[in-house]
């Protein structure tokens, strides 16, 4: 292309990159959105992470800067005159806004390798947004074709460990309100230990790091597929009131028969994508400066802590929140061949193990009462299988005659 007409296009590609920016600063819905799903607020906050994974970091006082122009945009045509979170959060959307805004400048007006890596963390960073934008339209629908919900099936097989870990611990958030805030923050920050791994792969890697990105996009709409098998709320919903001090015993929960029933709310409980996310986070944070895997780490904890203390899953949805992640790994291992048995047997074993388990909790749920080892021994052999599998599909060994190595 002409050098004038190349200056022509990417004249054209800033302005309007820079007018839809400024049509969602100024745009009360995503103001009210911003608010009403920190979690969204969370994913553009993550925007500013990789862009300072990749860049200097003194390009983050450009952030600061365009952040205070859109601010000044959305406070006064988006109507922000508010105090606490209804000023906070959309603050912090406006500066994974902006970075997304400089992200792509930087991509149309340079070139070479420089350019593709900028491409490599605006496409990505964009696709992780919106997807974050349109969750709440596909759990609505999961719920309109899915009136019913299996809880009570999830809540037997919880029950049947005896010691329900869910229970003790939405009892510690009642408890202590420190524990569950710090909890809620990181349950809510999902998408910036998500970045921070991505931004430092692409940083280190390059292209070789999209993988890592594909499976991370891949959790929701694989995830919400799963939601429509066996669609379920999580105990908080369910039992309202009740949860988490008045819940049935261990007694009265075998001789449970549990049903299908009818419950307003997000089928969102199994598996568990937060978990799901914040594994694939730790599986692809091997090789990162030990700071950064402290990090993750963290997140992935207080994850735990938070799904089961908020009431929002079971402890079910956390163990075949393992195979699903190890499904997601393998599914997007892509410097692997696709009939490569050190991907294909991950693949097929994850896949089949979550069947399994939704065919068991709905089928076989009295399986899990012959006796309490049971339920303990199907955990344990999920948990460490997956984490296994993963071992051996990461490995740096090679199989076979020109199989190629992953990276």
């Amino acid at each position: 292309m002409p050098p004038i007409s190349r200056r022509i296009l990417n004249w054209f590609l800033s302005v309007v990159l820079m007018a839809i920016v400024a049509g969602f600063a100024s745009s009360r819905d995503f103001y009210l959105g911003s608010i009403q799903s920190p979690y969204f607020a969370a994913s553009l906050a993550g925007v500013a992470i990789i862009y300072a994974c990749i860049r200097q970091k003194i390009e983050l006082f450009q952030i600061v800067g365009v952040a205070a122009i859109l601010w000044g945009v959305e406070y006064t045509i988006a109507g922000t005159r508010a105090s606490g979170i209804f000023l906070i959060v959309p603050t912090i959307a406006l500066f994974g806004l902006a970075a997304l805004l400089l992200l792509g400048l930087r991509a149309i007006w340079t070139g070479g390798e420089e350019q593709c890596l900028l491409l490599y963390a605006f496409v990505p960073s964009l696709a992780f947004a919106a997807s974050d934008w349109y969750a709440s339209d596909m759990l609505a629908i999961t719920e309109h074709l899915h009136p019913k919900v299996y809880d009570f099936y999830l809540f037997s097989y919880d029950a049947s460990l005896v010691v329900q870990p869910a229970t003790k611990l939405a009892q510690l958030f009642v408890l202590h309100p420190w524990f569950r805030i710090s909890s809620m923050i990181v349950y809510v920050g999902l998408a910036l230990p998500i970045a921070l791994v991505y931004g430092l792969k692409l940083k280190r890697d390059g292209r070789k790091a999209l993988p890592v990105m594909y499976a991370f996009l891949a959790t929701g709409p694989i995830g919400v597929l799963f939601y429509n098998l066996l669609p379920a709320l999580g105990p908080a919903h369910v039992f309202g009131s009740a949860f988490p001090f008045h819940l049935p015993s261990y007694v009265q929960a075998a001789r449970l028969v549990p049903d299908v029933v009818a419950y307003p709310g997000p089928r969102n409980a199994i598996p568990s994508l937060h978990m799901g996310w914040m594994l694939l986070a730790w599986w692809n944070s091997k090789g990162l400066p030990i700071l950064w895997r402290v990090v993750v780490m963290y997140f992935l904890v207080f994850t735990v802590f938070a799904t089961l203390g908020t009431g929002e899953h079971y402890l079910v949805d956390l163990i075949v929140a393992f195979p699903f992640a190890l499904l997601l790994q393998a599914l997007c291992r892509t410097s692997l061949p696709l009939g490569s048995k050190r991907r294909l047997i991950p693949l097929a074993v994850a896949l089949l193990t979550i069947v399994v388990w939704m065919a068991l909790l709905v089928f076989a749920y009295r399986l899990f009462w012959l006796s309490t080892a049971i339920p303990w021994i199907a955990a344990i052999l999920t948990v460490g299988g997956s984490i296994i599998l993963h071992r051996w599909l990461t490995s740096e060994a090679v199989t076979r005659v020109g199989e190629p190595d992953a990276p």
